[in-house]
């Protein structure tokens, strides 16, 4: 893995090629890293183009933490290649040195002419941020272990809008061009243009498995209700279910969570995962805390879900 790492350069398709070699972490977290920070929740959009090509980036977190990264290349007029990476374990990153020396580098070396067109193009989208004299105020881990891939804010942001600035750890050596330690990369705000790079019209959830979700409720002979809303478990054996939320009265469906967030296809799946997972109704009364309580007192049993 490692060799085919170092073919590449440092420029855009180099962060992503590092970025989607990683191995994605699975590990306990801490009460501290629960939460990611209000200033990474959203989605976040990077675009730069040279010559005939053109690449996309994207970066998708909730407000726990899970980071979507996705990239979308193309070149001339030939349909766009998708990549895309979950992050299930997100940190908060303690140590920032090296994200600071590597924008220290970059800054340094801003005048340089590089003859990668790719690597030029980067500087260009740069070029605010190594003008400026802010700096990495916080980062958080997507890889959940070993800093190899970083979402950052800064102290201010020298574009006109909030910035999240993507960092990939590179392989190249340090003389070789602009960037030692990590390739940086500006991402905006920009929900719309994330669900038109990587997201397909239709409906959600799909119509074929509306009746088997409805015939699991009516089939739920106890299920834990709480602000109007009630709750259920799909596939209760896997390690990360559906978790359906739904109308106690009506038993109409209101959202699909957990394993159906886990790859986001749709732009009404994208929707619904980031607005009503879980339901603001659920949120208004605490009842993430009261369903813990319930699913202790009933996993002995196991009548509870």
């Amino acid at each position: 893995m490692h060799a085919r790492m170092h073919s590449y350069q440092t420029g855009v398709f180099a962060l992503a090629a590092v970025v989607f070699a990683l191995p994605i972490a699975a590990q306990e977290r801490s009460d501290s890293d629960s939460e990611i920070g209000k200033d990474f929740v959203g989605s976040f959009v990077g675009k730069v183009a040279w010559s005939s090509k053109s690449m996309i980036i994207g970066l998708q977190c909730d407000a726990s933490i899970h980071c979507e990264l996705n990239t979308s290349s193309a070149e001339k007029a030939s349909n766009p290649q998708r990549s895309n990476a979950r992050f299930d374990s997100v940190r908060h990153e303690p140590d920032l040195r090296q994200a600071r020396l590597s924008l220290q580098y970059a800054r340094r070396n801003r005048d340089q002419v590089p003859a990668n067109e790719e690597t030029a193009a980067m500087l260009a989208a740069l070029k605010p941020l190594l003008e400026s004299d802010t700096d990495i105020q916080r980062c958080i881990d997507l890889s959940g272990r070993d800093s190899s891939t970083l979402a950052c804010q800064m102290v201010r942001s020298p574009w006109s809008q909030p910035t999240v600035l993507l960092l990939g750890l590179s392989l190249a050596e340090c003389r070789q061009g602009p960037f030692c330690g990590y390739v940086i990369y500006p991402l905006h705000p920009d929900r719309a243009a994330f669900n038109a790079a990587f997201l397909q019209e239709g409906p959600w959830p799909p119509a074929e498995v509306l009746p088997v979700i409805t015939n699991q409720l009516k089939n739920s002979t106890k299920h834990f209700a709480c602000g109007g809303l009630g709750i259920l478990n799909s596939d209760r054996g896997t390690e990360e279910p559906v978790v359906i939320f739904f109308s106690n009265k009506s038993y109409e469906i209101v959202s699909l969570c957990g394993a159906a967030c886990k790859e986001i296809q749709f732009k009404q799946q994208n929707e619904m995962c980031q607005t009503l997972c879980p339901p603001p109704a659920w949120k208004a009364q605490a009842c993430d805390a009261r369903y813990r309580a319930y699913r202790s007192d009933t996993s002995k049993t196991g009548v509870g879900r």
